[in-house]
């Protein structure tokens, strides 16, 4: 792989390793069954589209990695009788395209309580984010030759800004953050473990993390530095009110 694919999944490894096990892993899912959605509307339109429902809580448990009570795909019911379209985890609406469309849609499923997002969140839609949330975004590549071979190392610094309802959940989500990344994450071949959801956000049957974890792993990032600086606003809004910095320094050999 070329510098700029080992850096490109690098950061897609990181998103999917943070939301889909450092996580879960440790407790931080929900379970909701049988709530009643509700009308979706389109938060960049402002309009009610016809045919789709909306939970309460987004980010939808698409890919389980063993936990117990973790209801996975989500199971939706429809009144009249109808089989969704499809899903979209990450928002979570669920989508019907053949008319009648149904009157009352129910859904059983399990979310991530954090939400884990590839880049900073967009901050003319920031109340729309759901806490509590990371954010994973880059910074700068630094490659040093080595002695012997002629191999590389690839160093990317990543910013994981973590945005909490308060602070006693910022701190515990930084733990977590600390645990997790004390030694490293495998970074994936995607050719092989897929992406785990398509365009419209349903999940992929093909993603599989038991391909990820033996021939499709590439490379093994090590994170050589990890440091937390909270950040505090004066008369920031309340979405961002209890908020810390998490950099790490990642290094792969090649």
């Amino acid at each position: 792989m070329s510098k700029q694919e080992i850096s490109q999944a690098m950061r897609h490894s990181l998103v999917l390793y943070l939301r889909e096990d450092a996580f879960p892993s440790r407790g931080w899912t929900a379970n909701v069954t049988s709530e009643l959605l509700q009308p979706y509307q389109n938060i960049e339109t402002g309009q009610f589209e016809l045919g789709k429902f909306q939970a309460q809580y987004q980010n939808w448990v698409y890919y389980s990695i063993g936990v117990s009570g973790v209801t996975v795909p989500a199971q939706i019911t429809a009144s009249p009788t109808q089989t969704q379209s499809y899903i979209n985890y990450p928002r979570g609406m669920v989508a019907f395209t053949q008319q009648p469309y149904p009157t009352t849609v129910t859904a059983t499923y399990s979310y991530y309580i954090v939400n884990v997002i590839d880049g900073f969140p967009d901050l003319d839609n920031i109340e729309s984010l759901q806490l509590p949330a990371v954010s994973v975004d880059l910074g700068p590549i630094r490659r040093n030759p080595l002695q012997i071979g002629g191999g590389f190392f690839v160093n990317r610094t990543f910013d994981l800004d973590v945005f909490a309802r308060n602070d006693s959940e910022r701190d515990q989500i930084v733990e977590v953050l600390d645990n997790a990344l004390s030694y490293n994450f495998q970074i994936l071949d995607f050719e092989l473990a897929d992406y785990p959801l398509n365009f419209n956000g349903d999940r992929k049957s093909t993603y599989s993390k038991s391909i990820g974890s033996t021939s499709g792993v590439v490379a093994t990032a090590y994170v050589k530095e990890f440091s937390v600086q909270p950040i505090r606003i004066a008369d920031a809004i309340k979405k961002m009110q209890h908020r810390a910095l998490v950099t790490i320094d990642v290094q792969v050999t090649r």
